[in-house]
């Protein structure tokens, strides 16, 4: 959906996949209908109108009955029969894309539970839907309860698997289908939590900073792909490594990521992420920027980036290149400069020489750039100390007159 709204050449077609999702596993009516219409004849989907209807009834007469168990079982005090039924609830709106109704259901999920698997639960169940309705603060704000849950449970659990409270747990993580929730452990859900967290993190940071390193579980891989795919990984590990100002820093980030056995898995196929570090490592900026601006249309297809700010990430990407580039010599010239990184080179030098993240001048006449020393700050001197220095001044001027 993010696709089919920002991204108009693919408007179509994501559209018709989106619709396709959606009436496969919601039962989103008013969204479904929008994105038949967005997509035309690329949708290949038969009985639109009857699909509607009859979810539209469905979702009115299962509504209605969740509502009716969770006033009787509250009226009742039944307390775990409740916590079920506002976990229901909760599911329903979310398939719905009621967001805001779904997560009221999933907190007070949580006051009526009585372990820690329950909190858990609930804690997940937030994530998942806050991230989807566009409250990353809220899915960091989850993840510190809910990792400090996990790691109690984790000292106490022998064969998660076996525990039908653990079971609960996995089936509210939405392990995929990879994965079973039969053969799925407490590392699973680990692994889910931290994929939450870094899509939160990144949809927070400021792309013209450090941003956050890609906290995931490579191990565990296969049970968090519907939430970070794997070419979405591999840019972010990339972006994270050349995201410094640091020359030596970014080179050690750059060696760590092209050792990592899931970013070359990923990158077998679609080798654009891993060009971009190997052409870093050998210093042919030429190739390492095309390679990037490329990337951007990718960049801007991931609703955590965004349309803009994969624009401003990207000439931050370039811009420290440049920096790592320059701090090499002493004197280049803004012709190989412009060869290199692009024609508007100059504006991002002086860019870097505005905020102190450069030290050098430019020369206009000989078209040329120089490295100068970093200028100290100033000495503050007092009003007396100034008097006193002129009045030595005078003395000494006086001495040398007799």
């Amino acid at each position: 959906m993010y696709v089919a709204d920002h991204v108009p050449a693919l408007r179509c077609t994501a559209s018709a996949e989106a619709a396709q999702y959606l009436q496969k596993h919601m039962w989103d009516v008013a969204t479904f209908r929008r994105l038949c219409k967005q997509a035309g004849p690329a949708l290949c989907v038969e009985d639109i109108e009857e699909w509607c209807t009859s979810t539209e009834t469905h979702v009115l007469r299962e509504r209605e009955r969740l509502r009716t168990e969770l006033n009787a079982y509250s009226t009742n005090r039944v307390q775990e029969s409740a916590r079920l039924a506002h976990h229901d609830l909760g599911d329903h709106y979310r398939k719905c894309g009621a967001w805001n109704q779904a997560l009221e259901h999933y907190e007070s999920e949580r006051e009526f539970g009585t372990t820690n698997e329950h909190a858990l639960v609930s804690y997940m169940s937030v994530m998942q839907t806050a991230y989807e309705a566009g409250e990353p603060t809220r899915v960091l704000a989850c993840y510190d309860q809910a990792d400090t849950i996990w790691q109690a449970l984790e000292g106490t659990l022998v064969t998660p698997s076996a525990s039908d409270a653990w079971r609960t747990v996995l089936a509210a993580g939405y392990v995929s289908e990879a994965q079973p929730t039969s053969l799925a452990t407490h590392r699973d859900v680990r692994a889910r939590l931290m994929a939450w967290r870094t899509l939160a993190q990144w949809s927070l940071c400021d792309v013209r900073g450090s941003l956050p390193e890609p906290h995931i579980d490579t191990q565990q891989v296969e049970v968090y792909t519907d939430i970070i795919g794997a070419l979405q990984y591999a840019w972010y590990l990339v972006l994270w490594a050349l995201c410094t100002n640091t020359p030596s820093l970014q080179r050690k980030r750059v060696m760590q990521v092209l050792e990592d056995p899931v970013f070359l898995s990923h990158t077998e196929t679609v080798p654009a992420a891993r060009t971009v570090l190997n052409a870093y490592l050998v210093s042919d900026w030429a190739l390492c920027v095309h390679t990037l601006r490329n990337a951007l249309p990718v960049w801007q297809s991931d609703p955590t980036i965004g349309v803009q700010r994969g624009r401003v990430l990207l000439h931050a990407v370039i811009m420290r290149l440049v920096k790592c580039h320059v701090q090499a010599y002493e004197r280049v010239s803004l012709s190989s400069l412009k060869g290199l990184f692009g024609s508007n080179v100059s504006h991002m030098l002086i860019e870097l020489i505005q905020h102190g993240a450069l030290h050098a001048r430019i020369d206009w006449a000989c078209q040329v750039l120089e490295k100068e020393a970093p200028c100290l700050a100033p000495r503050h001197i007092s009003d007396l100390t100034a008097l006193r220095e002129r009045m030595a001044l005078v003395q000494r001027m006086t001495l040398d007159k007799q």
